[in-house]
């Protein structure tokens, strides 16, 4: 899980954020916080400063965003596009995907992950 510490580290509005996803929507997730961050840069300096991402999670097969503050326009614009793209993006390699139930749960993934599950072994 080390890319998520390197995600932390590189962007500090996400610095404490809980990730609960895999690593195929790392792409999304980095074009997401690079995005947030300009935005974040142009708020009032005390909105500024407390704002954070506190989540970023796939819910029901997409990636869902949790904020400490309420989202601009522009932020919800940017969490809208990349929620988007989370519908059609392998969640395991970053693949194009298909979002659908599988054993129960609601994922994407593409041809080659179909059948994986998060006991198994990532490999690209």
């Amino acid at each position: 899980e080390h890319w998520k510490d390197l995600l932390r580290e590189r962007f500090p509005i996400a610095r404490s954020a809980g990730f609960s996803c895999f690593e195929g929507w790392k792409p999304i997730l980095v074009r997401l916080l690079e995005r947030l961050s300009t935005i974040v840069k142009e708020l009032p300096s005390d909105e500024r400063r407390t704002f954070t991402v506190v989540e970023l999670r796939q819910k029901f097969g997409t990636l869902t965003v949790y904020l400490s503050e309420a989202p601009t326009p522009a932020m919800w614009a940017a969490i809208g596009e990349a929620s988007e793209a989370s519908m059609v993006t392998c969640e395991v390699c970053g693949s194009a995907g298909v979002l659908a139930e599988r054993n129960g749960w609601i994922s994407v993934r593409c041809d080659r992950h179909e059948n994986w599950s998060r006991f198994d072994r990532i490999a690209g």
